[in-house]
């Protein structure tokens, strides 16, 4: 995937852009996720589908606000419940049989030594040990 400079968190020492890496997982879920969203059975396109699509695309959003607030908890804290809402989404969605287990397995498989797990897994980690960090 293409770096832009808009993904920048901030400078690095050679005064280049450094891009947020949970921006990037975001970004590549979304892409992901899209093969998916187009499998939601027609009855349920403008019920469910429009909503987890809502939900996914209001993703990088709340992470650029949160980046941006730096210190400011409440944005921190407004991008880890939407993450929560997210998941439950995403698990109706695979009760249900609109999405595939499977494709929900891959992007919330934990990370482990030799593997940083899948997308949704990356993500929500890092939001919720900066939640954490902003804590203390």
């Amino acid at each position: 995937m293409r770096q832009h400079g808009l993904d920048a968190e901030n400078e690095g020492s050679d005064g280049r852009a450094r891009p947020l890496l949970i921006l990037s997982l975001a970004e590549r879920l979304i892409v992901d996720a899209q093969a998916q969203l187009n499998k939601i059975p027609r009855s349920q396109r403008f019920r469910y589908g429009a909503h987890l699509g809502d939900a996914l695309y209001r993703l990088p959003e709340l992470i650029v606000q949160a980046a941006s607030a730096r210190t400011n908890k409440t944005k921190v804290y407004a991008l880890c419940d939407h993450l929560r809402v997210l998941a439950s989404l995403m698990r109706i969605g695979a009760e249900s049989d609109y999405i595939n287990d499977r494709w929900l397995g891959r992007i919330n498989r934990p990370g482990t030594e030799t593997d940083k797990g899948g997308e949704f897994s990356q993500v929500s980690a890092i939001a919720f040990a900066w939640r954490e960090r902003l804590k203390g």
